[in-house]
């Protein structure tokens, strides 16, 4: 890790230990791949529902930088705590389905205001979909209501 902090530049390592981490085994990271918005979504799902998971544990370690370089956390290591504590108790699920439910809002009102001409094409297919009722299954099939 280099980390400017307070106008110094220093480099560090760190390892599974440092942040409290059980080593985890070639098993446990090979299911740790993602190739499709689905396997993605997968993972980030596992990480949410299972927080003993190694995708629980790239998250919390992710979320964790994030909140200690944000000023939130005065290191890394209390930075990943609080994102475990935030997974740990559910409240990391709960912002994730507040951010899809607000983004889905806005889609809507952005398809409403908008005529599908001034949109790109997947945008407007999206939204003469939504607008007819449809309901997206996959990333790329919607099931229009009969």
């Amino acid at each position: 890790v280099v980390e400017l902090k307070n106008d110094a530049i220093t480099e560090y390592d760190i390892s599974p230990a440092d942040l409290g981490l059980e080593p985890r085994t070639d098993a446990d990271l090979t299911g740790i791949v993602a190739n499709s918005a689905e396997s993605s979504l997968a993972l980030v799902r596992q990480s949410l529902n299972d927080d003993s998971s190694a995708a629980a544990d790239i998250v919390a370690l992710n979320a964790g930088a994030a909140i200690y370089v944000s000023g939130v956390a005065n290191s890394l290591s209390n930075g990943m705590a609080m994102a475990q504590d935030a997974i740990s108790s559910g409240q990391a699920k709960e912002r994730l389905a507040e951010l899809v439910r607000i983004t889905s809002l806005m889609s809507e009102s952005s398809c409403a205001l908008s005529s599908t001409a001034s949109l790109r094409p997947r945008q407007a297919n999206w939204c003469s979909a939504r607008l007819s009722g449809a309901k997206q299954i996959s990333s790329r099939r919607w099931l229009t209501p009969l």
